[in-house]
């Protein structure tokens, strides 16, 4: 299963990077998300991290695709 998402991260990375999504978006850890204090998805095995991104609006609020 790890393999997989690595794979699957790989795959989303370079997507991403080729449309100018990322900026300086991160990948977290398990453990690394749970550092931070986060309450939710504190379970999940990687968390994509987008704090105030334009990847952000767009997949939480849906209004900024003008950006894109």
């Amino acid at each position: 299963m790890l393999k997989n998402l690595a794979r699957m991260k790989h795959a989303l990375t370079e997507w991403a990077i080729k449309e100018s999504m990322f900026d300086d978006a991160i990948f977290l850890t398990q453990k690394e998300w749970n550092d931070r204090g986060e309450k939710l998805h504190n379970d999940a095995l990687m968390v994509l991290v987008i704090d105030g991104r334009g990847l952000f609006s767009l997949l939480n609020n849906g209004c900024d695709t003008t950006e894109f």
